[in-house]
């Protein structure tokens, strides 16, 4: 597979290429490799260069991601912005599907992305990131882990308003997700609601590397554990009510051998290996 570089974005493609931030990238096995070839250009007047990117073995898309790959996606995309940061360059777009898993590890797909940096101006992909990444990620934490298939619905990432709405009201208290989904959200009702506004917003090199590490920190922070299956017993059994809820009840029930309860998630739970419980003579011994 081919790329044309245009001309138009020659002196960007040349910065990336001369501050050496593309050979820290490609070290870091944040970016994907390319070499640039002499293949015939489909548009001769406009084309600069001519890339050839390494192939990508197999191609899966965020909806189809677990919530580890998701969160590493984002922090590889973060880790990135801070990276071209400091070498005057930017990310312009944060799109979820310029990430690939390559041998395992998030890669920037898109050599293009980049754009030079400009003094006082913000980052045009913020939206894009929370909805593509942080948003999805909040409500698999928060919420429920199916709803990262929001993702397949919302291609352009999930609205922040939906997630606002979505998110349990505590997460108000989250600094990171106070900022980033709960007023983020509220400010685009507020300047959709009404005629375009041009805003001359400045923000620093040093503000947005605040940002971006305030979103790393955010992000770091959201953990998704699967219930074991001794929790999911123990849950199931102390909705029964308090009058038959005791713990001492709860010991014998599980103990009992041929309690239909407990047989079916035996039986459910020789489906999922990585269940750390012993399952001898319908009883449950965790390691």
């Amino acid at each position: 597979m081919y790329r044309q570089i245009n001309r138009v974005y020659a002196p960007d493609y040349t910065k990336l290429m001369d501050s050496g931030l593309y050979a820290r990238l490609v070290e870091a096995r944040l970016l994907i490799p390319h070499v640039e070839t002499q293949a015939a250009a489909v548009e001769p007047a406009i084309a600069y260069k001519i890339i050839q990117p390494e192939r990508v073995a197999f191609i899966s898309y965020p909806y189809e991601w677990s919530f580890s790959q998701l969160k590493d996606a984002a922090l590889a995309t973060l880790s990135i912005q801070k990276r071209a940061l400091k070498s005057g360059l930017i990310l312009k777009d944060a799109s979820a599907y310029n990430i690939q898993f390559v041998r395992g590890e998030a890669v920037l797909i898109d050599t293009l992305s980049f754009t030079e940096y400009q003094e006082g101006k913000p980052w045009e992909a913020y939206r894009q990131f929370c909805q593509h990444f942080l948003a999805p990620l909040a409500l698999m934490s928060y919420r429920d882990v199916r709803l990262g298939q929001l993702l397949r619905v919302y291609i352009d990432g999930v609205p922040l308003d939906l997630a606002s709405r979505l998110l349990p009201a505590s997460t108000k208290l989250n600094f990171g997700l106070l900022t980033h989904i709960h007023i983020h959200a509220s400010a685009q009702r507020r300047f959709s609601s009404g005629p375009a506004r041009v805003i001359g917003a400045q923000m620093s090199k040093q503000a947005m590397l605040g940002l971006i590490e305030n979103l790393e920190n955010t992000i770091k922070k959201l953990t998704w554990k699967p219930a074991t299956l001794l929790f999911s017993i123990r849950r199931r059994w102390y909705a029964r009510g308090p009058q038959k809820s005791s713990r001492a009840s709860f010991g014998t029930w599980v103990e009992t051998p041929g309690s239909s309860a407990v047989n079916a998630r035996l039986r459910r739970a020789r489906s999922f290996p990585s269940i750390s419980t012993r399952l001898r003579s319908n009883r449950i011994t965790v390691r």
